[in-house]
């Protein structure tokens, strides 16, 4: 277990796409993003 980066493709419902790099913990079972960060 480990802290490490991971690239993703966000999609808003509006269809707008951001792609983002993550900083996650390998352990961890779910992950969250802050409401202030979804794409319209």
């Amino acid at each position: 277990m480990g802290i490490t980066h991971i690239e993703k493709t966000l999609e808003g419902h509006t269809g707008e796409k951001a792609n983002t790099r993550f900083l996650v913990d390998s352990g961890a079972t779910y992950s969250s993003l802050p409401k202030i960060v979804e794409l319209a």
